[in-house]
């Protein structure tokens, strides 16, 4: 009997078999595993220090014999799945439990997640805001995986920006709040100790216009802005934003027009952001500093127009980068040469750079720009020089100022064509040979440019010179022949060789550098033509090269006007309640040839006077202004014609005299500078200016002329001596004075008969450009009848600063109607008590040329009675422009009116002889009734409130 040992080696079914010899017996074996009997889990405790991070766990289960189970299953569990998973991930920080289960065998590990400092972070770590707007910052502690540890100190923390200009923070510890300081990009920092984290901060608008148009609105003083509807609103459309349009309708806002609407400050870099923008005008404001230097960003736009600010700098080259129709940058202080790129903006049709400062000449590219029909470049004392040779390549041209200027037009017979089809006026260079003549009255240049008087005496001067007077030649004799328009001679006038040296250079600046010739006025004439012959003996050596013809070959054609009549009447004003009857005797005993109208018939273009002495004409007001105007009633009112002047003994409130515009009245002492001065202005010249006593109103902006000087030499009659060019104008308010070319010529214009109203508008005379065409028929001669007189009602009056209306009582007269000629921004209307319309009309203003005090300008008209007048007019109402849709009503005549006026009229012609206001009580408090007893013998007054009281039939 044999045994064996049978040893389970793993689970599983096996046969034992026994066998001896041939003989065998076996037995199946089932083995069976091992019941498990522990478990435990390594490691048996785990730490993680990051929202995130993971651990390992391993469960070993064992059987009895202590061996591993192998691929026993194991279940984990966790009794805080909010610290950690059964994946073994932490959740958050704290501790937690995680089991590891096999069968009823069980282990457990403690599992401990505590976030670890790692590294800093700002929320929020980007953002975007607009100037003067704040964002609060909250700095963080992170852990390896970036999560934010709470509770974690930031005490110690500190807050930095790299550039506070653009934004600044304020803040300690865990949070701090950043403030837009000006459009750009900044980096906020938070530091702790190494470990720091940071945001990124942009200063913009949603959108890159509009950080353009709020960086303007924030640079300019938006605020205060006077009309800024909308403006930083970013929950409206940028075109419902006030001046900010769509110009092209392609939904993008692209214009932008702010025109005297108070901006004040510089034009912010960021505007060159607004790329969509095709036109920005921000005329008339206080925009100062330089233009942006990267104007050529603004590919879109096509119009500039900045005038009438205070920006300074030189134009950026970028400028000319654009490819522009419209730059208007006058007005300014812009300085620097004009660059010869300006030929680059080939597209201009308007370039406007007068009032500046800019030096040097003018680049020859100027010429490229042919499709330019205004340019303006007055007004800058330092540009000097010829205009391009071919400036008249500018065919398309319409104006061109170059007054104020050392500019000149280049003198050929093209350039003389092109330029007489321009409006303005410009000065021909001087493109003379070795001799030159100048025939002069007045005034004259050197290019002939001021028209003569017929019949009125001149100087002519002969210039000679020649590059090779080595030898000390003397001036050689020279002669003069005048022929008349048919070529007859007229008279030759005959001068000697003098024994000053010829020059090598024509200076006009005294008598003894020229051969001079005194002219009577007998050979002045329309139609003159004038040879000059140099040297007629042969005395001067040809070595010199003089010229000696004049002009080389044909006749000098002379430009002589023959001016009508100017027709005057004369009237001595005087106060009613002090009556100074020397000062009428005085104004009475005037004639045409007393000396205080010596200025007016030899500075201005007069010849003959038609003069007359008028009444004595009575007022009540020490307000010059209150004269002009009542001397226009009684112009009107009593079918005066010609011109009508109004003497005073003294000035009025430091006023000497006043006149309008291109009319027929004025008012003056008894001066002969005042009474020249304002005849001017009623042949439509303004004022020149003169900075040496300070600014003057009523300037005229094409005055060509440096501080108001004449600019061109003049001959006094007197002395027959030489007046200097650099004697401030008549027009100005500067000493000593004379008359400039420049009026001279305007008003020459003005009075020649021979230029047709149209002809004169397009003569480049300068002056005032609304003319009247009444005003002119009476400078030339041919004022019409006005027609006959029918019952009128005056409606009359003054226009203010602000342009308000101040209405005078009306008064019904027997004269011809006086209309308006043309409509204008200003309205009358008169209503019955039902507020039925009896009249209604627009009308524009005589402009007063001197208007220191608070009236700009004044009107009268007579309207023809209608029937129901008398007895239905119930309110006369007067609308200025610019206050509502149709104008708001700045002044009433009705019922309740009381201002109580007198007019004066004269028992026996009838007509108005002045105008006695405040006539229940005056200044002197004189009573009415005493007034009566005051008033001169024949004169009656007519008593109005304001709507008449009287209708005379």
């Amino acid at each position: 009997k044999e045994s064996a040992t049978v040893t389970g080696v793993s689970e599983g079914d096996a046969t034992v078999t026994a066998s001896a010899g041939d003989v065998s017996a076996g037995t199946s074996v089932t083995v069976n595993a091992a019941p498990p009997t522990s478990i435990n889990v390594n490691p048996t405790s785990l730490s993680l220090e990051a929202i995130g991070a993971t651990g390992q766990l391993t469960a070993t289960v064992t059987d009895s014999s202590g061996d591993t189970i192998p691929d026993a299953s194991v279940t984990w569990t966790t009794n805080n799945d909010s610290v950690a998973t059964v994946s073994t991930s932490a959740v958050s920080n704290g501790n937690t439990t995680i089991k590891a289960t096999h069968g009823s065998l069980s282990a457990t590990a403690t599992v401990t997640v505590q976030q670890a400092l790692s590294s800093l972070a700002v929320d929020p770590s980007s953002f975007r805001f607009i100037p003067d707007d704040t964002q609060t910052l909250t700095g963080s502690w992170l852990d390896a995986n970036g999560n934010p540890i709470s509770g974690a100190d930031l005490s110690a923390a500190t807050w930095s920006s790299d550039d506070t200009t653009i934004v600044s923070v304020t803040g300690t510890g865990g949070s701090a709040t950043a403030t837009a300081e000006d459009w750009g990009t900044a980096t906020i920092t938070v530091t702790v100790s190494d470990a720091s984290g940071i945001a990124a901060a942009e200063v913009a608008g949603p959108t890159d216009a509009h950080t353009a148009l709020m960086a303007l609105y924030m640079d300019t003083d938006g605020e205060n802005w006077t009309h800024n509807t909308n403006w930083m609103d970013l929950d409206k459309d940028l075109t419902d934003w006030y001046g900010v349009s769509d110009s092209d309708g392609d939904g993008a806002a692209d214009l932008l027009v702010l025109n005297r609407k108070n901006l004040d400050g510089p034009i912010p870099p960021e505007l060159v952001l607004w790329d969509d923008a095709i036109g920005i005008y921000l005329g008339g404001n206080r925009l100062s500093g330089t233009l942006p230097s990267d104007l050529s960003a603004l590919s879109e736009l096509r119009e500039l127009q900045l005038v009438a600010n205070i920006l300074s700098g030189t134009i950026p080259a970028s400028l000319y980068g654009l490819d522009l129709t419209l730059l208007a940058l006058s007005d300014n202080d812009f300085d620097g040469s004009i660059s010869s790129n300006i030929g680059d903006l080939d597209n201009l049709s308007w370039l406007d750079l007068g009032g500046n400062d800019f030096d040097g000449g003018i680049p020859d590219e100027l010429a490229n720009l042919t499709d330019l029909t205004f340019l303006d470049l007055a007004r800058n004392p330092g540009l000097t020089g010829r205009l391009p040779d071919d400036i008249d390549d500018l065919e398309d041209l319409e104006t061109l100022y170059l007054n104020g200027t050392d500019l000149c037009v280049p003198d050929s017979d093209d350039t003389r064509d092109w330029l007489e089809a321009i409006d303005g006026y410009a000065r021909f260079c001087e493109s003379h040979g070795t001799s030159i003549a100048i025939l002069s009255q007045a005034v004259q240049t050197s290019t002939m440019d001021v028209p003569l008087l017929a019949g009125e005496e001149a100087l002519l001067r002969v210039f000679v010179t020649s590059d090779n007077n080595g030898d000390a030649v003397d001036l050689p004799a020279v002669d003069a022949l005048f022929y008349d328009s048919d070529g007859n001679l007229l008279d030759t006038l005959e001068a000697t060789s003098t024994t000053t040296d010829i020059p090598n250079e024509i200076d006009q600046s005294s008598l003894d550098n020229s051969v001079n010739f005194f002219v009577p006025g007998s050979l002045i004439e329309v139609g003159l033509q004038i040879v000059v012959e140099i040297d007629p003996d042969g005395n001067v050596p040809d070595s010199l090269g003089i010229q000696k013809r004049i002009p080389e070959t044909g006749e000098w054609a002379i430009d002589v006007r023959a001016m009508p009549d100017f027709p005057l009447t004369i009237h001595s004003f005087t106060d009613e309640d002090n009556p100074d009857r020397d000062f009428e005797e005085r104004v009475e005993g005037l004639t045409a040839d007393s000396a205080v109208f010596w200025e007016a018939v030899n500075l201005l273009p007069i010849d003959t006077m038609d003069y007359a002495y008028g009444d004595s004409l009575r007022h009540s007001s020490l307000n010059l202004y209150d004269l002009l105007l009542e001397l226009t009633a009684m112009y009107e009112s009593n079918e005066w014609t010609g011109y009508h002047a109004g003497l005073v003994a003294n000035s009025f409130g430091g006023v000497a005299g006043v006149a309008y515009i291109d009319n027929w009245t004025m008012i003056a002492r008894v001066d002969d500078r005042t009474i020249a001065h304002e005849w001017a202005h009623n042949l439509g010249r303004w004022h020149s200016p003169c900075v040496r006593n300070g600014t003057i109103v009523g300037v005229d902006p094409d005055y060509p002329h440096a501080d108001a000087e004449i600019g061109a030499y003049g001959y006094d009659v007197r002395d027959s001596t030489l007046v200097a060019n650099t004697l401030a104008d008549l027009q100005a308010y500067c000493a000593p004075h004379w008359i400039s070319d420049y009026h001279f010529r305007g008003m020459a214009l003005y009075r020649d008969p021979n230029l047709s109203f149209e002809q004169y508008l397009e003569s480049g005379a300068g002056g005032d450009p609304n003319v009247s065409r009444r005003a002119r028929d009476m400078a030339t001669g041919r004022a019409m009848p006005r027609g006959a007189p029918v019952r009128s009602l005056a409606v009359w009056g003054s226009v203010l600063r602000d342009s308000t209306i101040r209405l005078e009582p009306s008064f019904v007269v027997d004269a011809p109607p006086s209309l308006p000629e043309s409509g204008g921004p200003f309205r009358l209307r008169a209503v019955d008590s039902q507020d039925r319309t009896l009249f209604d009309f627009s009308f524009d203003m005589l402009e007063l040329a001197d208007w220191d005090g608070a009236e700009i300008g004044s009107f009268f008209f007579l309207l023809p009675v209608d029937p129901g007048w008398e007895t239905g007019l119930s309110r006369i109402e007067a609308l200025s422009p610019g206050r509502g849709l149709r104008g708001a009503v700045t002044d009433v005549l009705d019922s309740s009116t009381d201002r109580p006026m007198a007019v004066l009229f004269d028992n026996v012609t009838g007509e108005i002889r002045g105008f006695i206001r405040d006539w229940r009580q005056g200044r002197n408090r004189i009573t009415a009734d005493d007034r009566v007893l005051r008033l001169a013998p024949g004169l009656q007054p007519m008593v109005t409130r304001g709507l008449p009281r009287d209708w005379p039939r």
